[in-house]
């Protein structure tokens, strides 16, 4: 089993202390929010596409170290990235925590930080919060209920 200090890497914590896009955006397409109930983390996420890009991206986060910093390797990334693209990272990261599966690559490799954090079952939630609600507002953006996302939050 990894020490506590495998978990919470220098690296790591630099990323959790640092969380860009932080800004709300003006122009979202949709809104969507997560929480953890284990460790009361929450995650709102805005976005704006255009075609199959991720143009702009907003975050609130109010989240445990491996949560923010999930939500930090997240936001330097995503800016720019195909919707499909997005979507399978989330599905990898899920896999490397559930499943010891292979880490995401390219300009998602700082997810591979969390790979020690995977014997924590109960901070898998907090480590996705950025990736589900990002996923949940491209969808709303994808099935046109986007216009209703914009007024309210979801849990």
């Amino acid at each position: 089993m990894p020490m506590m200090e495998d978990i919470y890497q220098d690296r790591l914590l630099d990323l959790a202390a640092d969380i860009p896009m932080a800004e709300p955006l003006e122009d979202a397409d949709a809104r969507a929010s997560a929480s953890s109930p284990t460790c009361g983390s929450h995650i709102s996420v805005e976005v704006k596409v255009e075609g199959n890009r991720l143009v702009a991206y907003a975050q609130d986060v109010d989240a445990c170290a491996l949560g923010s910093a999930s939500a930090s390797i997240f936001a330097r990334a995503a800016v720019g990235r195909p919707l499909d693209e997005i979507r399978s990272v989330r599905d990898m990261v899920f896999n490397m925590l559930s499943e010891d599966g292979p880490a995401p690559t390219g300009v998602w490799s700082d997810f591979a930080l969390l790979r020690p954090a995977r014997v924590l079952g109960n901070r898998h939630r907090s480590m996705m919060l950025c990736l589900d609600a990002t996923v949940e507002a491209l969808g709303r953006v994808s099935s046109g209920s986007a216009d209703s996302a914009l007024g309210r939050r979801s849990s």
